[in-house]
Order: C-alpha cells, then sequence, then structure tokens
C-alpha cells in the first residue's frame, strides 16, 4: 500500500513540489500564496 501524496495551491489549484519535513515552504510559482491543499491518494 503506496501512498503518494500530492500538495496544490489553494488559491489557484497549480501542482506543488512536495514540502519536505524540516524544509522552508515555497510559494507557489504562480500566484505566490503559502496555502497548500494536500491529497493522498
Amino acid at each position: 500500500m503506496s501512498i503518494n501524496p500530492t500538495e496544490s495551491c489553494l488559491d489557484c489549484g497549480t501542482p506543488l513540489e512536495l514540502t519536505i519535513a524540516g524544509q522552508k515552504k515555497k510559494p507557489c510559482p504562480k500566484c505566490g500564496a503559502y496555502r497548500r491543499k494536500r491529497e493522498y491518494q
């Protein structure tokens, strides 16, 4: 059973690379928002 989380921007829906734990969050390249939505498949 593999869980592959994907993150996307909450504001514009752009897919984002996953934030590694302990790493600074990068803003969305398209709209600059920091809010993310994480989904698990």
